[in-house]
């Protein structure tokens, strides 16, 4: 027969449930086993799971002083009784028929520590129950059962128990490890050096080691002692082997009341402080260090591992999750018809509240004859909903929860640990302080319902560790700017000025390992390194930011490929724009490209533009580039592609500045209006860095024939040309012979061209901040014969560089406004000059005078004056129009023994702006007095006064009458008819 009895011996507290399976009640009373007789006795609660705390109270210790406790539940142990054996019904007689017997593993349950159900088994042998079973005298220790054997061990039993949730307070074991303790322990039991049981709590000493987890749990009477669990894990995203600690031992806190606590401490201890590159090609080649390591080899002072779980999914995991997704979407849709079939459209389930969606829908509402029918639409509504919670059901059955990894955190803070990180590459070491994922290392073993898992290999678990990664964007680690080789092939030129990097983890022979940008090169955000760029800072003055990424060629060729690092799309471009500041870039071309890869050889340019073996202009230059003014791509031939694109290189050298080169050497360039190539090859250099700055640029012989449109009026011929710049020197341009040819409606000057000879000249440069200009002056002599007289004849021509975009511009003069030629003829002369300035564009300016009059001096040796009266035109054409200008000069000075001299002159101005319509006058008075040792000068200008036009009316001269007020036309014409009428109105 089957029964229960309580057992109580009050004198060494002895509290046990006592039942059997098997043992008749005989007299005496006896119980007498027969075959497979079992005795069992129930223990009270073994175990308490207390709070675990740190080294602080918590913040309301101070108001409610006890920490939070949890009872396990009773644990029972189960003997094997001799068959025959009789067993006289009292205390003595159970505890002494218990004292030696076999244990019956299969039927003991002992839950300790709390939520772990173990039983005890022998490696060899059998488990045996051991205490004292008679009765004590008048002192006496507390009744204790020890359970021994040669090597016992303990087996975990219950999953669910073990995966049961942690109560309101953190015990000693977290669910995660007890569910790992389970895992592990159910196929390889824990060695157990001390386990035995008394009313009052069990005590328990166990240390046992599995591939992924070390325990240690003592315990007395109930409660723990010492705790310690070692989770084998990997840093992710580097795969560096570590080992994470939690020990929980009782200590004297003197808190505020004090108190014997648990307080728990959780450390990592970096097992595998170095690991090198990866063996595997590809993955190497997105990591440019050679060896990473962690400097920290043992971080203390952790918070509670917050850890995040993955579903381990079984077999119609991902049908059932497709199918539950289906139906949650069909599930809104049908509330909402619902709604809408009730309270007609508009309305959604937000509009009731608080009522809740049963109320809204009228789901359960009973009529007078009773329950009332939904309408179909809610009925459609039911169905789904039933139907969502069986497949939540089969999809919850269907999986079951892995811890997989927690972010390190200190001092009760949200924000990861910072690790201190040495990366070995081509530029030294670089120290990086960045967050790493704790990844725990489990591997679940194929079972019945489902496959076999690794929280490291499976395909799963890296899915969801590239998500976790890339949401809390750890990867992204700034930089102060520091050369970083993004090849790790050691060529200074590969190495970039890096302000953030971008690092990232994949799955690498049951580890990780790292790279810069996500593996998967498809990923719509796999940029590697954001940069800033030397070359284009020292160029242009521009530090602009950008992304790069590696290219695919370098994915799959590595070093052998040219274009390594491409340019995000959507990232900010990198434009190498030197239209409008050509000084830069060597004075004589603006060069002008949109880069979006960087060339190991040639640095930044435009994919697209370099081919197998050249590179193609048209791709890459901008419509604002130029040469002279002309227009780049049409003086470079697509046809037969140049050996090389502009060379824009940096190399970034420990202590010394960035050394950057813009340089095209060699460049042929074609014929293209206005521009004439006589096998002409441009070189262009700039440097920055290698002790100074230096920028050259030269064209080797070529012509100008201007304008580029039209007909030619000007041939210009350059033997060469040459731009150079160099620090604390101004530019200097040199010119080659300069040949001048006139055609057209200038051939009349080439007579005049072809007497100076102005290729003997030797040119003045000029420098300003906006241009530089290469001039000639070339004097005529004087010619004077009898009555006739000409002199002041100089004929002069200039070459403008510009520096902002402007062509290139050539002006040629004969005399000029601030000193005009002068021809006389007794006492009647005249003079005048010409200047005129053409670019590519054409005739940019034309400015003539001519004036003619009469001079008249006298001369008494101790005294001589002058007077003159001169007449003339004055005709400009420049950007802001044409202006045609007479002018009457009237004047004379005299001067005594060249001591006292007084001269005056009035000048009057008539000036037709024909783009405006509008004529203006003006008028001047110059007096200049010059004294021994006193001079001065008073100048009156009357300003401009309107005639013809718009404008001021202030401006405009008085009338000399006032003429009559004028009447309305109307009211004139009502006088008029009035005195003939008679009527006056």
């Amino acid at each position: 027969m089957d029964a229960k009895f309580l057992l109580i011996r009050g004198t060494d507290h002895v509290v046990l449930g006592v039942s059997w399976r098997g043992l008749d009640l005989v007299d005496g009373p006896a119980l007498e086993a027969g075959p497979d007789a079992e005795l069992t006795l129930t223990f009270p609660p073994q175990h308490i799971a207390e709070q675990v705390v740190d080294d602080a109270p918590p913040p309301w210790y101070g108001f409610y002083d006890h920490l939070g406790a949890r009872l396990a539940n009773p644990s029972q142990v189960t003997v094997e009784i001799t068959r025959s054996a009789l067993i006289p019904l009292t205390a003595e007689g159970i505890l002494e028929a218990v004292r030696g017997a076999k244990v019956a593993s299969a039927e003991t349950r002992i839950e300790m520590p709390w939520r772990l159900v173990l039983s005890p088994e022998a490696g060899a042998g059998r488990v045996t129950c051991e205490h004292d079973s008679s009765a004590p005298g008048d002192r006496a220790g507390m009744w204790r059962t020890s359970l021994e054997g040669d090597v016992v061990v303990l087996r975990s039993l219950d999953q669910a128990a073990a995966e049961s949730p942690d109560p309101n307070f953190r015990p000693s074991l977290a669910q995660y490890q007890r569910s790992q303790i389970h895992r592990y322990a159910s196929a390889t039991p824990a060695r157990c050096h001390q386990l035995e049981l008394s009313s009052l709590g069990g005590s328990l000493s166990v240390n046992s080691t599995w591939p992924a987890l070390g325990w240690e749990h003592l315990v007395h009477l109930g409660r723990d002692v010492r705790v310690r669990t070692v989770s084998s894990c990997y840093l992710y995203p580097f795969g560096h082997r570590v080992d994470y600690l939690e020990v929980t031992e009782r200590a004297y806190l003197p808190w505020t009341p004090s108190i014997m606590a648990l307080r728990q401490t959780r450390t990592i201890v970096v097992t595998e402080p170095v690991r090198k590159r990866p063996a595997d090609p590809q993955l190497a080649r997105l990591f440019p260090f050679s060896e990473v390591e962690i400097v920290e080899r043992i971080v203390s002072g952790l918070d509670p591992a917050a850890t995040t779980t993955i579903p381990r999914p079984g077999p119609g995991h991902d049908a059932l999750a497709a199918d539950l997704a289906r139906k949650t979407a069909e599930f809104a849709a049908a509330e909402q018809a619902a709604i809408d079939a009730l309270y007609g459209p508009g309305l959604t389930a937000g509009d009731f509240a608080p009522a809740g969606i049963d109320e809204v829908l009228h789901i359960g509402e009973i009529g007078p004859d009773g329950p009332i029918e939904p309408i179909a639409q809610v009925q459609v509504w039911l169905g789904l909903r039933d139907d969502i919670g069986y497949l939540q059901e089969l999809l919850d059955g269907a999986t079951q929860q892995v811890p997989l990894y927690f972010w390190p955190t200190r001092a009760g803070g949200t924000t990861p640990y910072l690790f201190h990180i040495r990366c070995w590459g081509g530029q030294g070491d670089l120290h990086l302080r960045m967050p790493l994922m704790v990844v725990f290392d489990d591997q679940y073993s194929e079972d019945a319902a489902l496959p076999a898992f690794h929280t490291v290999t499976s395909t799963e678990a890296l899915v969801a560790l590239e998500r976790a990664w890339a949401a809390a964007k750890a990867g992204e680690v700034t930089l102060p700017g520091v050369p970083v080789d993004l090849l790790g092939e050691g060529v200074a030129t590969d190495a970039h000025e890096v302000i953030r990097l971008n690092v990232t983890g994949s799955g690498y022979r049951s580890s990780f390992a790292p790279a810069l940008g996500p593996v998967a090169a498809s990923a719509a955000d796999a940029w590697a390194a954001e940069v800033r760029l030397p070359a284009v800072r020292a160029l242009l003055g521009d530090d602009t930011r950008t992304f790069l990424a590696y290219s695919a060629e370098f994915r799959q060729l590595g070093a052998a490929t040219d274009i390594a690092l491409r340019i995000v799309p959507g990232s900010p471009g990198v434009k190498v724009d030197f239209a409008g500041r050509s000084s830069d870039s060597g004075g004589l071309i603006a060069p002008q490209l949109a880069a979006d890869a960087i060339s190991r050889k040639h640095g930044l340019v435009q994919s697209a533009a370099v081919v197998a073996g050249g590179f193609v202009p048209s791709r890459v230059m901008g419509a604002d580039a130029t040469l002279l003014g002309v227009p780049l791509t049409t003086l470079l031939d697509d046809r037969t592609s140049l050996s090389a694109p502009p060379a824009i290189t940096q190399a970034l050298v420990d202590g010394q500045p960035p050394q950057v080169r813009l340089e095209w050497l060699g460049v042929p360039l074609k014929t293209s209006a206005p521009f004439v190539s006589a096998g002409t090859t441009l070189n262009l250099s700039v440097v920055h860095g290698y002790g100074e700055t230096t920028t050259t640029c030269s064209l080797t012989a070529f012509e100008l024939h201007l304008p580029a449109t039209g007909e030619t009026l000007l041939e210009l011929g350059f033997t060469s040309l040459g731009f150079t710049r160099r620090p604390e020197r101004e530019p200097t341009l040199d010119v080659g012979r300069i040949t001048a040819k006139f055609t057209g409606l200038l051939s009349l000057l080439q007579e005049l061209q072809n007497k100076v000879r102005l290729g003997d000249a030797t040119p003045r440069v000029t420098v300003t901040p906006a241009s530089i200009v290469a001039g000639f002056s070339l004097p005529v002599p004087s010619v004077a014969c009898g009555v006739f007289a000409l002199r002041n004849i100089v004929f002069a021509a200039a070459v403008e560089v510009p520096f902002d975009g402007r062509p290139v511009a050539m002006t040629l003069a004969f005399a000029s406004r601030a000193n005009p030629f002068n021809l006389s003829v007794l006492m009647f002369g005249g003079g005048g000059y010409l200047e005129m300035t053409v670019d590519s564009r054409g005739l940019q300016r034309l400015e003539a005078s001519l004036e003619f009059g009469a001079s008249l001096t006298v001369d008494f040796g101790i005294a001589s004056a002058e007077v003159h009266a001169m007449g003339g035109i004055r005709y400009l054409m420049d950007a802001a129009g044409v202006h045609l200008t007479g002018f009457l000069r009237l004047g004379g000075s005299v001067d005594l023994l060249g001591l006292i001299s007084v001269s005056v002159e009035v000048r009057l101005e008539l000036t037709y702006d024909i783009g405006r319509n509008r004529m203006v006058g003006r008028a001047s008075l110059v007096i200049e007095i010059d004294l021994t040792f006193y001079s001065d000068s008073v100048q009156l200008d009357s300003g401009e006064w309107e005639f013809i036009g718009g404008g001021d009316p202030a401006r405009k001269p008085s009338a000399l009458f006032a003429a009559a007020p004028q009447e309305p036309a109307a009211e004139t014409w009502r006088r008029y008819r009035a005195k003939f009428a008679g009527v006056t109105r």
